[in-house]
Parts: structure tokens; sequence; C-alpha cells
């Protein structure tokens, strides 16, 4: 299982992706921000009072992880895998 692109015309405009009983995580709609570099990102904001939870390598997708910032409130990260070269 990998993750599921949805787009509107070539632009990409959200994904869904199974969560595993095992990673505790309840299934949700949930924010997310894509980024170039997925350990400095999380790195980036734990140095400004956010905490790192689960993350996961996603097959056919990349890497994806939740970010609590210091309010409580919860986003997650992406690093998508680089494009396929030819």
């Amino acid at each position: 299982q990998g993750y599921t692109l949805f787009k509107v015309g070539e632009r990409s405009a959200g994904g869904a992706f199974q969560f595993e009983p095992e990673w505790g995580v309840t299934p949700a709609w949930q924010v997310y921000f894509e980024v170039t570099n997925f350990d400095a990102s999380v790195a980036r904001a734990c140095a400004l009072g956010g905490q790192q939870g689960f993350w996961r390598d996603a097959p056919n997708a990349g890497r994806i992880g939740v970010v609590l910032d210091p309010s409580g409130g919860l986003f997650l990260i992406a690093q998508p895998l680089a494009p396929a070269t030819s």
C-alpha cells in the first residue's frame, strides 16, 4: 500500500495514506506541509519548541511524520520521494 495523491489538473491538492493499527494513530484528515529535507525540518520544529511524533517511510511516497507545536496543535510534514529519472 502506498500513498494516493489527489490532483486538480496537474496540481497536487491532497492525498490519502493507510495508517497501520500498531502506529496508534487515529485516522483523520490532517494538514501537511511538503518539505525538501524531512530531518532538517523536524530538527528546526523541535528547536522552536515543537515535538516530533511518529514518522514512517511511506511506500511509493516518501517520509511523512507528525509534529506537535508548543500549544499542542498537530500537523504533518512530508518529504516526497525524488522523481524517477530516465
